[in-house]
């Protein structure tokens, strides 16, 4: 599959775009001889020049250039490490965005200690912190920087900005892309949100010829109808591009089945209508924290919540809200105690408790809910082993047109069935057909089988029961 070159000794125009206070194409800021010289031997990668020249002025470590980006930046856009390395050396002091390209995550936190959202601040790279990761491709990492209240729409520069999953759609490796991407969308990014020249996310993913990436986009609600600047759809774009299997899978969108989490926000487990508190009014770090720890502590939650009652109700900077964490954790302890203090009562929540009754009245209510997605993008068929391996929950989702194979970077309900060691879940899945060799890479970008995760995990059981279904590892495939 070919795929456009991206940080590679150059950068697309939509990195190349002035924002806030930087100049915009056009415009520049003068740029001293010496400066300029030794912005080039940055950008051309030459060590021994950086180095020596920094031995002449040591200065040049904060040296910029016309757009403001500093050299420090300009070495890792262009993947220069060993004069990032050289830099560092002369004791350069990186900001937010430079600790997010050097995956320096202690300089991050020291950092957002002294100032929370630091990472939503505007910055010469293009964007905000969270616009640095997706550049630089932090695929399932990006987690580092929203955790201090970093916005996954963020777009400094209005409506001819760009967001992090724009960009991240552009990298130049797929599977990086399409992991950054998946963690944009399934984390509170918009796949709608505008960006430059009117050209959408979909539009970026179909320009790329990636059909996982196109599908990913499109079951997160991208418009397939959306036009850019020139008057395009995006299957336009992928026409033009000459990437024809975009083109059919854009032709045929209506066959992706989309996300459908009506049930989200509905009920409270009392059966009455959910009504979401106003957090406003609460610190983002103690909400932050109060999604966080709901995710296994069940003695501080209930300490958090005792203090204030109306923080039942958190939801994170990720879209995450608190009684969603202990369910896709499987805590069935700290999800009681958050639906006793009204917390909202969801299909995967219900389905984490084991809770068929609930579960089969959302399903009536709405047939679409087979589709639903819990925290993260988990996809629903996840749940029944994420709440202890019962057949009959994923009967139930199967029984009401779930997708057997419902995935999030391919990984499935057998692959969670096979780490957990649910023998009884395993063998209903794979006698009603389920992909025995399946490549997921929620737990790992390089692929695994759900029989990696039995053998890794020592569930030697579950191990032969694949095996005798013609399951193998990842490595033989």
């Amino acid at each position: 599959m070919k795929r456009r070159a991206f940080l590679g000794g150059f950068l697309p125009v939509t990195a190349w775009m002035g924002f806030g206070g930087t100049p915009s194409l056009g415009s520049r800021w003068p740029v001293p001889p010496t400066t300029a010289e030794f912005i080039d031997a940055v950008l051309a990668g030459d060590e021994g020049r950086v180095r020596s020249m920094l031995r002449a002025d040591p200065s040049l470590v904060y040296a910029r250039d016309a757009r403001g980006r500093s050299a420090f930046v300009l070495a890792h856009l262009h993947h220069h490490f060993e004069v990032a390395t050289a830099l560092l050396d002369q004791g350069f002091v990186m900001d937010q965005v430079e600790a997010v390209l050097a995956r320096d995550w202690d300089r991050l936190e020291e950092l957002a200690a002294t100032s929370y959202q630091i990472v939503n601040l505007d910055h010469p790279i293009g964007g905000t912190a969270m616009y640095a990761g997706a550049v630089s491709g932090l695929g399932a990492d990006m987690w580092r920087v929203q955790q201090y209240g970093g916005d996954p729409n963020a777009n400094p520069r209005g409506p001819d900005g760009l967001t992090p999953a724009r960009i991240a759609v552009e990298h130049r490796v797929p599977l990086t892309a399409l992991a950054t991407t998946a963690t944009l969308l399934g984390n509170g990014g918009g796949a709608n949100t505008p960006q430059r020249a009117s050209s959408s996310i979909l539009h970026g993913a179909a320009a790329t010829g990636d059909p996982d990436l196109t599908r990913l986009v499109l079951r997160k609600g991208g418009d397939p109808d959306a036009v850019d600047d020139q008057g395009r759809t995006p299957a336009d774009v992928a026409r033009s591009a000459g990437h024809e299997d975009v083109v059919r899978l854009l032709e045929t969108h209506e066959q992706v089945r989309r996300d459908h989490r009506s049930s989200r926000f509905a009920y409270a487990a009392d059966g009455t209508a959910f009504s979401q508190h106003d957090l406003s009014g609460y610190d983002a770090r103690l909400v932050d924290r109060t999604v966080g720890a709901a995710h296994f502590n069940v003695d501080a939650t209930r300490d958090t919540t005792n203090r204030f009652p109306e923080l039942a109700h958190a939801i994170s900077a990720s879209d995450e809200a608190a009684v969603e964490a202990c369910a896709h954790t499987g805590q069935q302890g700290v999800i009681g105690l958050l639906l006793e203090r009204g917390a909202p009562y969801s299909l995967p929540t219900a389905l984490a408790m084991n809770d068929l009754a609930w579960a089969d009245r959302l399903l009536t209510e709405d047939p679409r809910r087979v589709d639903e997605r819990g925290a993260h993008d988990f996809a629903v068929m996840w749940y029944p082993a994420i709440g202890g391996g019962s057949v009959e929950a994923a009967s139930l989702l199967l029984e009401r047109g779930a997708d057997l194979e419902q995935e999030y970077l391919g990984t499935t309900a057998l692959h969670f069935a096979a780490r957990s060691g649910q023998a009884d879940l395993v063998a209903f899945l794979l006698e009603r057909g389920a992909e025995v060799n399946a490549v997921g890479r929620k737990f790992d970008m390089a692929g695994e089988t759900p029989l990696d995760h039995a053998v890794d995990r020592d569930e030697e059981g579950v191990a032969q029961q694949l095996r005798a279904a013609g399951g193998v590892r990842a490595s033989a495939l």
